[in-house]
């Protein structure tokens, strides 16, 4: 954070250094093609009264500076384009004036056109002609929508955007596919995720204030990376600005549930988590990196058995939780940017830093697991085990950027990206309730109490180098490239459980028995990974003529990626001396210097020592993809266009277990293919304003390195093992798409789409029918097919038309209806079969909603200063968990989310913005359903949020 500080403010000193010597104006902007949005490289720009001008760089760009204060006529123009004079341009002493400039083609007529001066607006009507323009299919969400809907990372802002639903609050699911099919890149450069369970980035690692814009690209073309089905999601961070800028806003936040309430669940998290950091304590001790002595050996060797007890005592760290009164949610950002010269060049920068801290909590939560106690003639599902829970979330996330561009020249530019996102989250969690139940209610008197005390932190770290450049006399070769270093990491240490029966006795009182074979013993886990991201692309785009006519071209690329990950899980657990298992409902004594490492005492008849639990949980694992790629985007008449080509991919991944002792086709995988994958789209432009648009190609889903590694994950309540497949194969896809959109006006789009998707091999999470009702098994294994169909609605349109008086508002709408089948493997259909003959051989693919629907109203009126804005979305329920022969699999059930913001600008420079979201407070609920009766699997409710906020802004 000191280096950031220092970064600012040599950055401020040179903001304030320019305009101090500023003697001045500047008249800056773009000029782009009217027909293609393009940039116009080499195109001339000049004030009539003055004789002076210049020409424009790789995006379009141009600077004309040490003009004198006073009004101006500007002209500008271009090979075979009608010029345009532009009257009124203002330039005032010391400040920046921004013009955009569209030129037609000469088809028009050569005629001068006049226009009037306007400014460029980086915001959802621009995006809005990418879209239009664009040859794939594609959906966006810009800056300034983030700030009017009140998003404050890039996973809120995401279930704004057509056919989008984001899971857990994380992952995002385009079309309803989940997350094994969907692909997020950082400025078009690969970045990793952190969840070693999950193919797909966290999105909530990107705070809204330092992001440009989101495209969501659904049809694939063969520049880019092939490894997406649902959609690829690029994140843009912000550019710096054309002029001047400072940002600063801070909010506070009030939850329902958590702001506030002494009953809040949590335990020591450390000084360090204010910074998303973690505390000291957590790390693993030193004493045990080797291991600890083996229990059993200890007893006829004293120095082992001091060794033991100082292992034993090396972690201290509390085992329960504790409640506290947490404060309101608060969040705050600064962002500076300019451009400035630099060396005689020119040079922007953009550098931003952005906080928050919040708070969940619930306590009226409930776990329940329930199973088939013969076939699916018996009225009812057996339950196994019915808990109350209760737990409290404490996030923490901060990020910094800082982005710079060089223009060496108007051909050539070179420009340097760099990011940080830390997050953190302690969660702790109380669960009680009877286990085994009993529905009889024979021994109701014996409950389980479990206990859980988590901490994850997350880093990303991101560097990317990137340039274009132009070349022949004419400019008419482009070429980009981008290389980027990624550095991510996800720890979790000192994981904690803590478990017990507690069991009421005849007198009244109440036995509590930790380390009886009847829970999970008193356990430490230890969880870290790291992955390393290279990613470097080399594109070249070549313009040729079509009979005349412009905006075609021919592409050729090559990109080579590769990333390795460390992962590493060590397990301790608590064993007991020869004596008891009780204890008295006092952890914290339980754990007592009394208690922990006695076996020197030589009246030792009871002690609590650690013991390492055998783990395959470590590997190392590698993926290199290098790629290349060959198409063309030609207008093939003046409506039709068509772009199509072929990308060849290479796939090698290799993955080793830490354990030795395994056997070579458990250790170690391997995944070695070769693909050639095509893609035609094309687009019919029926009117100036409306496309037709067909799209075909075919894309890969590889398994992730968690897949690939053969060792068995745990829930610690018992719910199921989760075991690797080293011999997973990577899955095809073949995509249909059909569009038609239509642009009534700026800012406005109407679009129906139809999509059809087609897995050969699809990666599907099964169940090992060798296992039991009661130590499910589940693994992941290629089925045959599978296949996907749906339709897209979209909507966004002003009320103007319906009245004048609406001219304020603008309303948006999206619908997705999916339709999904996966083939069940002939294994898991024989076991559902013996209990559930008539069971269909098919059901929904994992994680797929049957629908999505987003909508908002908008208001906004630049005169009083006033804007607000109301949005819902909900998707349909998605099956999360599969379940064992003919007991119902698990579906999370539609969530329902209203979400309200109003704005007021306070002069020029203030604003103020109250924020209500999740106002229905609807359920987290996962169900089974039997016999039409719904059966609780997990459910919870966060609470509502209200916060109001701050912003100062200087342009």
């Amino acid at each position: 954070m000191k280096k950031l500080t220092t970064l600012l403010l040599i950055l401020t000193a040179m903001v304030i250094s320019q305009n101090v010597l500023a003697q001045k104006g500047i008249l800056r902007g773009s000029i782009i093609d009217d027909e293609t949005g393009e940039p116009l490289i080499g195109a001339s720009i000049g004030i009539a009264e003055l004789g002076i001008g210049s020409g424009t760089d790789l995006d379009g760009k141009f600077s004309i500076n040490n003009i004198a204060p006073g009004t101006y006529t500007v002209q500008a123009s271009y090979v075979s384009y009608t010029s345009q004079v532009i009257e009124g341009v203002e330039i005032k002493d010391g400040e920046v004036t921004i013009i955009n400039v569209r030129l037609k083609g000469e088809t028009l007529g050569l005629q001068e056109i006049v226009v009037s001066a306007q400014a460029i607006r980086n915001n959802e009507n621009a995006l809005l002609t990418v879209q239009k323009k664009s040859s794939l299919v594609l959906d966006a969400i810009a800056s300034d929508q983030f700030s009017r809907l009140g998003d404050a990372d890039a996973a809120a802002a995401m279930q704004r955007v057509t056919g989008v639903s984001v899971q857990g609050g994380k992952y995002v699911f385009v079309r309803g596919l989940g997350d094994r099919y969907s692909k997020t890149t950082l400025n078009t450069a690969e970045i990793p995720g952190l969840d070693p369970n999950k193919n797909t980035v966290q999105m909530d690692l990107f705070p809204t204030n330092l992001i440009d814009n989101i495209v969501v690209y659904k049809t694939f073309s063969p520049e880019l990376p092939a490894s997406f089905t649902g959609g690829l999601v690029n994140v843009n961070t912000k550019e710096f600005p054309e002029t001047f800028t400072l940002q600063a806003s801070f909010s506070g936040g009030y939850n329902t549930n958590a702001s506030f309430n002494d009953r809040y669940l949590t335990h020591d998290l450390g000084k360090g988590h204010v910074g998303g950091f973690k505390d000291e304590r957590r790390i693993l001790p030193n004493d045990l990196k080797d291991g600890v002595p083996a229990f059993g050996s200890v007893f006829n060797d004293p120095a082992l058995a001091a060794e033991l007890d100082r292992d034993t005592r090396s972690i201290r760290t509390p085992m329960g939780p504790e409640t506290s009164q947490m404060p309101m949610n608060h969040s705050a950002s600064f962002s500076l940017g300019n451009q400035v010269t630099f060396l005689g060049k020119d040079l922007g920068f953009i550098g931003g830093v952005t906080y928050s801290r919040s708070y969940e909590y619930y306590e009226n939560g409930s776990t329940g697991r329930f199973l088939l106690p013969g076939t699916v003639a018996e009225e009812s599902l057996a339950p196994l085990y019915l808990f109350n829970d209760r737990m409290g979330k404490d996030n923490v996330l901060w990020g910094a950027l800082f982005n710079t561009t060089l223009k060496i020249n108007d051909r050539n530019k070179i420009g340097l990206n760099v990011m940080r996102n830390q997050s953190a989250e302690g969660s702790t969690r109380f669960q009680e309730g009877l286990f085994p139940f009993n529905a009889g209610g024979e021994d109701d008197s014996r409950i389980i109490q479990a206990r859980s005390l988590q901490y994850v932190e997350r880093v990303l770290n991101s560097a990317q180098l990137k340039g274009s450049h132009s070349f022949g006399s004419t400019g008419a070769v482009n070429m980009d490239w981008i290389s980027s270093a990624t550095l991510s990491s996800q720890e979790e240490p000192d994981l904690r459980f803590f478990n017990n029966l507690a069991e009421v006795l005849m007198e009244g009182d109440t036995a509590y028995d930790a380390l009886s074979n009847n829970v999970k013993r008193p356990s430490r886990f230890f969880r870290s990974m790291e992955e390393r991201n290279f990613d470097n692309k080399l594109n070249f785009e070549i313009p040729v003529m079509m009979g005349g006519r412009k905006g075609s071209k021919i592409k050729f690329g090559a990109s080579y990626t590769y990333k390795e990950r460390d992962f590493d899980e060590r397990v301790f657990e608590y064993i007991n001396g020869p004596s008891t298992n009780f204890y008295d409902n006092n952890i914290d004594d339980y754990f007592s210097d009394s208690n922990i490492g006695k076996l020197g005492d030589a009246n030792f008849d009871f002690g609590l020592y650690l013991r390492e639990q055998p783990s395959t949980g470590t590997y190392s694992a590698s993926e290199a993809i290098p790629a290349a790629y060959i198409m063309g985007d030609l207008m093939i008449t003046e409506k039709l266009r068509a772009s199509f080509g072929t990308r060849f991919e290479q796939t090698d991944i290799n993955l080793e277990m830490g354990d030795a002792s395994l056997a070579d086709s458990i250790r170690l995988a391997s995944l070695q293919r070769n693909d050639l994958l095509p893609a035609v789209n094309i687009t019919y432009n029926s009117s100036e304003n409306s496309n037709f648009r067909f799209a075909y190609g075919r894309t890969l889903a590889r398994p992730t390195f968690r897949e690939l590694a053969r060792f068995a994950t745990f829930d610690f309540l018992g719910d199921f093992l989760l075991l690797g497949n080293p011999n997973l194969e990577r899955t095809t896809i073949d995509n249909i798409d059909f569009r038609w959109e239509t642009f009534p006006s700026s800012g406005e789009i109407i679009s129906i789409s139809a999509f059809y998707k087609n897995f050969q091999n699809p990666i599907e999470r099964a169940i090992n029918p060798l296992t039991n009702d009661l130590a499910l098994e589940f693994n992941f294994r290629n089925v045959p097919t599978a296949r996907v169909m749906g339709v897209e609605f979209e909507i966004r349109k002003s009320l103007e038309a319906l009245s004048p008086s609406l001219k304020d508002f603008k309303l948006g709408t999206n619908v997705t209806l999916i339709n999904s089948r996966v083939d069940i493997s002939e294994g898991e259909l024989s076991l559902i079969r013996l209990n559930d003959p008539e069971a269909k051989s098919y059901r929904p693919l994992f994680g797929q909603a049957p629908y999505i629907i987003n909508a908002y109203i908008n208001y906004e009126n630049p005169f009083s200063g006033w804007s607000s804005n109301v949005s819902f979305n909900v998707s349909g329920e998605r099956m999360t968990v599969v379940s064992v022969g003919g007991t119902p699999n698990v579906f999370e059930q539609p969530r329902a989310m209203l979400d309200m913001n109003v704005k007021k600008n306070l002069g020029s420079r203030w604003s103020a913005k109250f924020s209500a979201t999740n106002l229905l407070d609807a359920q987290y609920k996962f169900t089974q359903s039997f016999n039409d009766k719904a059966y609780i699997y997990q459910n919870s409710q966060i609470g509502s949020t209200f916060s109001l906020g701050f912003a100062y802004l200087v342009e």
